[in-house]
């Protein structure tokens, strides 16, 4: 029962906010792309990082974020999809260095907390 409960906890806001990615974006980005999303990153970060209960999903943030990519591309007669692509690209590269040499340390001269 609690894991129903999970996955349609998981699967309300992946449906709701790739309804309203659908309209900001033309329908460039919709349902069915924050449904395979959602289902391949959770399955790739359960299996990789150890914790297999952690509950990923789309956010208000990655939703700003694609309505503000998509206005830019529209602005400047961009490709949205392979800016967006090479974005994600360029932050797990660049996320994977960090992760490498273990430069989260460098957190603590930033500030006292860790949620900061």
């Amino acid at each position: 029962l609690a894991s129903i409960f999970l996955y349609f906890a998981c699967l309300a806001p992946t449906i709701a906010f790739g309804g309203i990615a659908n309209s900001i974006t033309n329908g460039q980005m919709g349902v069915v792309e924050f449904i395979l999303s959602t289902g391949l990153s959770g399955v790739l970060y359960g299996l990789f990082s150890g914790q297999c209960m952690t509950l990923l999903g789309p956010t208000g943030l990655t939703l700003a974020f694609i309505a503000t990519l998509y206005r830019y591309t529209n602005f400047h007669n961009l490709p949205f999809l392979q800016l967006y692509s090479c974005i994600g690209i360029w932050t797990s590269l660049f996320l994977s260095i960090l992760s490498v040499f273990n430069l989260s340390n460098l957190m603590r001269y930033c500030t006292r907390f860790t949620d900061d």
